[in-house]
């Protein structure tokens, strides 16, 4: 069986030279050296066989460095919307050539539309996959984080992603004609000072 990792969502809370939203996503990310995490409560992540199960990052600080790194200095946001097609089959969101150190990606539909079982999301970096993962929502709405990784003795190493790509794998999935996917990539954006009202404002 694949480990699942169990982890909280991260905790919205102010976090020491708190650097944008993502501050505690990834602080939290460093403490349970999880390279997938998510944000919405009542989800379990279950890493797939084939990816590394820890990130090889063991503080938060050198997670977030790692990933400041990753992006490279890029702050455009790439932002991609579908929905489930009425005839059930894979399909992918491009968030174009934007340099990225992860992704965050929601599923969400109506309470009645929702079907509460297992969505397989992969990331890929044009054709590559460099992530796969398989959620668990208990509530109508899944909301995770997704750094981009590279397998390194078998412990993931944050890299950069020129190409992300966020693709929903139907035959492992429990989709529903009309589910809500949208994608965005994650970068210096993310990891700029927090507005008032932000998470770690």
């Amino acid at each position: 069986m694949p480990k699942v990792h169990k982890v909280k969502p991260a905790k919205q809370q102010k976090y020491p030279g708190a650097i944008g939203w993502m501050a505690t996503v990834l602080a939290e990310m460093g403490r349970k050296r999880c390279w997938a995490l998510p944000v919405s409560g009542k989800t379990d992540i279950v890493i797939t066989q084939g990816q590394p199960l820890y990130l090889a990052q063991t503080q938060p600080s050198q997670v977030i460095r790692q990933c400041q790194i990753a992006a490279q200095g890029s702050a455009s946001k790439g932002i991609g919307t579908a929905l489930a097609p009425a005839v059930l089959a894979d399909f992918t969101i491009n968030l174009g050539t934007i340099k990225s150190f992860g992704v965050r990606v929601k599923i969400a539909d109506s309470l009645n539309g929702f079907k509460y079982g297992v969505y397989n999301i992969q990331l890929l970096d044009g054709a590559t996959v460099i992530g796969d993962v398989f959620i668990r929502p208990a509530t109508n709405v899944a909301d995770v984080v997704i750094l981009g990784i590279s397998n390194n003795g078998g412990q993931a190493s944050i890299i950069p992603i020129a190409n992300p790509q966020v693709k929903l794998v139907n035959a492992n999935s429990s989709m529903a004609s009309g589910n809500s996917v949208t994608a965005e990539t994650l970068n210096e954006r993310d990891l700029g000072i927090a507005l008032p009202g932000a998470l770690c404002d």
